[in-house]
């Protein structure tokens, strides 16, 4: 379940809490997502290809090529709640 939205701020990821369940705890999530970008957290081992296609699939965005790996310094951010998951931010 995905719980409000948040965004960019001076270059740092809000990310909205997200509730996890028995079922989800170990599954990639959709962590917040706005018009133009969207955050997720999935496995750290994960390519860009499968972070993208999760993405395209838990939250389509609706444009034809879809959501795109943003790739910046500090692009993946370990998850501070799930070891070995890390935060990606997608962009269409």
């Amino acid at each position: 379940m995905r719980t409000g939205r948040q965004g960019f701020r001076e270059g740092v990821i809000e990310v909205a809490r997200v509730e996890a369940t028995s079922q989800s705890e170990a599954a990639p999530q959709v962590l917040c997502e706005d018009l133009l970008w969207l955050a997720v957290c999935v496995p750290e081992d994960w390519t860009d290809a499968q972070i993208e296609d999760f993405a395209n699939r838990a939250a389509p965005a609706g444009t034809s090529h879809g959501w795109v790996v943003h790739h910046a310094e500090g692009a993946r951010v370990p998850c501070a709640e799930r070891d070995g998951y890390v935060h990606v931010v997608l962009m269409v």
